[in-house]
Formats: C-alpha cells, sequence, structure tokens
C-alpha cells in the first residue's frame, strides 16, 4: 500500500489544483490520475449512505474537502473506515487540520491542497 500511496502523492503534487470549486477540483485530480495510469473509480458507494469521492484501485479511498468542519471531515473519514472494502485512507484538503496516521486500524494520509493550489 505504501507504493501505491507514494504514486498518488507523486502524481498529486505534479500540477496545480483548482480549489475554489470542488467539481474542477475533482476532474483536475482525474485527470492527472489517468496521466499516471492510477486505476480509481470516482463517486464510490461504499453503503447507502457513504460515497467516497475516489476509490484508488479499489480500495484507499481518497476523499476531498475545501470546505466544512475538522471535526465532521473527520468523521466521515472514520465512516469510511469502518467498510471492508476500504484499506486505507487518502484526505485531500485544503483545510488546515491535524490528521492521524491511523483511523480504525487502516493507514490514514493528508494531502495538502494549497501547496498545489490554484486560487
Amino acid at each position: 500500500m505504501e507504493s501505491l500511496v507514494a504514486r498518488v502523492f507523486e502524481a498529486l503534487n505534479s500540477t496545480h489544483f483548482p480549489i475554489t470549486h470542488e467539481i474542477s477540483l475533482h476532474q483536475k485530480m482525474e485527470d492527472v490520475f489517468k496521466s499516471y495510469n492510477i486505476p480509481f473509480e470516482r463517486e464510490v458507494f461504499l453503503s447507502k449512505s457513504d460515497k467516497v469521492d475516489f476509490l484508488i484501485e479499489s480500495s484507499i479511498a481518497l476523499e476531498v474537502k475545501i470546505k466544512g468542519r475538522a471535526m465532521s471531515i473527520y468523521r466521515q473519514c472514520e465512516r469510511y473506515c469502518t467498510h471492508d472494502s476500504v484499506e486505507g485512507i487518502i484526505l485531500a484538503s485544503s483545510k488546515p487540520m491535524g490528521f492521524p496516521k491511523e483511523i480504525c486500524g487502516k493507514p490514514a494520509y493528508f494531502f495538502n491542497l494549497t501547496s498545489n493550489a490554484l486560487m
């Protein structure tokens, strides 16, 4: 999993992202994942009420947040990690917040969108 996460971070670090509109941000991420040949699905339902923005290689949830309360964002990530199909999670956010290295016993990673932002 570490090598896959490293590839995802390399891909995300390769470009600047529009952080004012989440739909544009999702599209740009999709383009980047395609160019790096990273297998993904967009807007995957983990359950009736849980839909993750991206599922990388069918096992790593990637949630994108440009606004919201830190605790609400964390709780959403925590819910995703309760699903058996999720082996790890990446939160890509422009929201400054702490993020643990593990959630529900699964590896958790934080990608800071503001380091590659287009305003």
